[in-house]
């Protein structure tokens, strides 16, 4: 056996091998680093998309937000303004039916001062006559005024029919 390292095959050949292995595994590291240079190109080209996804689904929520706000905004004021109005309507409704009882209670008392039947009628024309009386026989003896200024000026007034 000999001990020279040129004269070895074994020896002779590994050199070889050893190249051959680094070469082909300098290659597939190139290769893989293309690789993962070309799967972080695209990792970054989905992240750019995703970022400007993101920015842009931002935006419209902020929109929508917006919207929604002034859409809750619309709806408050009409609820606001709805029931203002209903509390309107109501006591406008209570007024009338107010006004309504009142014009009816008005209405009998007329009724009741226009009809000879009525009670108001009556009142009323026995209030007149105590009127008349009161201003007829002012000195409360009983004799119409009218007589008495008649008689003491010397004019015989006509026959009275008892007082009134």
């Amino acid at each position: 056996m000999t001990t020279s390292r040129g004269n070895d095959p074994a020896e002779g050949e590994r050199p070889t091998l050893v190249k051959s292995s680094a070469a082909t595994a300098t290659a597939a590291i190139l290769q893989t680093t293309g690789e993962l240079r070309t799967a972080v190109v695209d990792l970054a080209a989905q992240f750019k998309v995703s970022e400007q996804q993101r920015i842009e689904m931002t935006r419209q929520n902020r929109a929508i937000r917006r919207i929604l706000k002034i859409v809750v905004a619309f709806f408050a004021v009409f609820v606001v303004i709805a029931v203002i109005g209903g509390v309107a309507i109501y006591g406008q409704g209570h007024s009338i039916r107010s006004t309504q009882v009142t014009n009816r209670n008005t209405n009998r008392q007329i009724v009741d001062c226009l009809d000879p039947a009525g009670s108001c009628y009556k009142r009323s024309q026995e209030n007149q006559a105590r009127l008349v009386k009161a201003i007829t026989d002012s000195n409360g003896n009983g004799i119409p005024d009218t007589t008495e200024v008649l008689g003491r000026l010397g004019v015989t007034p006509a026959p009275s029919t008892g007082g009134r």
